[in-house]
Parts: C-alpha cells; sequence; structure tokens
C-alpha cells in the first residue's frame, strides 16, 4: 500500500509514451519528495493533449445515509461535531500517521493538478 500510495504521490505528468513517466527511488513515506510539482505536471499534461483529471484515494469520516433534505432543517441534527457518533477508529488510527500525512499530500498535489487542468479546459472552451 505504502508504494502505490508513493507512486500517486510522485509527479502524475501525464504521459503519451513510457519514457514520460515520472518514477521517484523507492524511499520510506518520511522521505518522499514530489519531483515535478502539480502545475508543471499540469503543463506537461497539456502539452501532451492528456486533459484527463487525477483522483486520489481519500480515507474519511462520513455519515451514510444521512438525509441530506434536512441539512436546512434546524431542528434535526447535523452530520458533523456533537450531532455524530463515531464508528472504529479514526482515518489517521486505521491508517497511521505516515500513510494518512501522504493521503492527504496526495490529496492536495490532485487538488492543485485539477484546478490547472480546469482552468485551461474553462479558456479552451470559451
Amino acid at each position: 500500500m505504502r508504494a502505490l500510495l508513493t507512486l500517486i504521490l510522485v509527479a502524475h505528468a501525464a504521459l503519451a509514451t513510457a519514457e514520460d513517466h515520472v518514477c521517484a527511488p523507492k524511499k520510506e513515506v518520511s522521505d518522499v519528495a514530489v519531483i515535478v510539482s502539480a502545475q508543471e505536471a499540469a503543463k506537461q499534461a497539456i502539452a501532451a493533449n492528456d486533459l484527463r483529471f487525477l483522483s486520489s484515494s481519500l480515507c474519511s469520516e462520513m455519515v451514510p445515509g444521512y438525509p441530506v433534505d434536512q441539512i436546512d432543517n434546524k431542528a434535526f441534527p447535523k452530520p458533523w461535531g456533537k450531532d455524530v457518533r463515531p464508528l472504529g477508529e479514526s482515518c489517521e488510527k486505521q491508517l497511521g500517521k505516515e500513510l494518512y500525512d501522504l493521503l492527504l499530500k496526495n490529496k492536495t498535489y490532485a487538488e492543485e493538478y485539477n484546478k490547472a487542468i480546469a482552468e485551461h479546459l474553462k479558456k479552451a472552451l470559451k
């Protein structure tokens, strides 16, 4: 799992050929460094005409089955804070701090990358 998460974090620079793939040397999670920034990876992807978005795995606390139509009802309990009772441990406790932090870095990287792709598409579609 650690190797997969490391590969996701390290530069996904959307790429037409195998030679274009960016790979990181195998390191411990705490040593992982992004080789290509999300902005640069998005520029490379756009240049290669690869306008796909990145996805990232995410461990999050949620309230499955909450009646969304009640979210504005002031009398109805909210799906956060004191109105929620956790079932099991938090994501950080389940995964451990290193992997949880790596998931958050992946999410941030994908978010920045996807914003750059979306901006390009907005301009191109005008």
